[in-house]
């Protein structure tokens, strides 16, 4: 079976197959089309069943897992979409699972 990093159910990234980007860095970005965006609004889980766990809240890493981290990039302060990023360098077969 083909193992992969998904991005949410409703995104329209491509899913990563494990497999073809093991040892390597991803990026699972997130646009955030909030007013006002507020680091604490935005949070990155990994779900694997029957599992959730937290990965991020905003900026703050809540996983002691060195080779994850967040990037926010604002376009403009006030109604700008912003991005949250996800990196996950060194990619193993285990990080398969839902974003």
């Amino acid at each position: 079976p083909h193992r992969t990093l998904a991005i949410g159910q409703q995104s329209f990234e491509p899913e990563y197959t494990v497999a073809s980007v093991v040892m390597q860095s991803v990026v699972l970005p997130c646009k955030a089309a909030l007013p006002h965006v507020e680091p604490e609004r935005v949070m990155w889980y990994r779900l694997t069943n029957p599992d959730k766990s937290t990965l991020s809240v905003g900026k703050h890493l809540i996983t002691k897992d060195s080779r994850l981290s967040v990037a926010y990039y604002s376009v403009d302060h006030g109604y700008s979409p912003a991005k949250w990023d996800l990196h996950i360098s060194n990619v193993r077969l285990s990080d398969a699972a839902n974003y």
